[in-house]
């Protein structure tokens, strides 16, 4: 049996004494949250900036800072890719979680039965740990990585017309301006991206 039809004109007359939000203004505060949690965060000398829902994590975040320069320089990490990267961070984060846990808590645990008698039980944080580990393998595929995932994104990058791997702009032909160099878009150009000086040599 249905209730009464909702009337919001009625509502919106009688004002809100129970000063309970209305459906709209619930809906518009989770809106406004989301947006919130994934406004960009601005951190100092890098390009794609982490979504401030990061800030809540220190682990998460601390990878973002860590592996998000050396991503960016190989072209492995542009804007379009924030959110996905956000969700590595965020895996890893709750994996070391879980293995701090089980670092204290051990693997297993004790639990009484309905019978007053205790038994071992697997403890949920191996499951967490096994979930986001295999969480962190796939998207460490898609980022380059390992040194094989890296091999097979530069493959892939070589296989494609010029300009075809970024968005446009200035990007689209990083040594356009730098004849003496391979294009980034090469395997050879971008395994150049990991030289670095010999020991001793003076830096340009």
């Amino acid at each position: 049996m249905r209730g009464r039809v909702p009337n919001p004109a009625a509502q919106i007359a009688k004002g809100n004494p129970g000063k309970r939000l209305t459906k709209a203004q619930k809906i518009l505060a989770e809106a406004n949250e989301c947006a919130e949690a994934l406004a960009p965060s601005i951190v100092a000398g890098l390009t794609v900036a982490p979504p401030k829902l990061l800030e809540r994590f220190p682990a998460a975040m601390r990878f973002w800072k860590e592996y998000a320069p050396a991503l960016e320089k190989m072209r492995s990490l542009q804007p379009a890719d924030a959110p996905r990267f956000a969700m590595l961070c965020m895996a890893y984060g709750q994996w070391v979680e879980a293995i701090r846990h089980l670092r204290d808590e051990g693997c297993v645990h004790s639990v009484k039965t309905v019978s007053g008698d205790k038994m071992k039980r697997l403890s949920p944080w191996v499951a967490i740990e096994k979930l986001r580990f295999d969480q962190c393998q796939e998207l460490f595929e898609q980022f380059g990585f390992g040194a094989m995932d890296r091999a097979k994104l530069m493959r892939d990058r070589a296989a494609l017309p010029p300009g075809a791997w970024s968005a446009g702009g200035e990007h689209d032909s990083p040594d356009k301006d730098r004849p003496d160099r391979p294009a980034q878009n090469s395997p050879v150009g971008s395994m150049d991206l990991l030289d670095s000086a010999p020991p001793g040599a003076a830096v340009n």
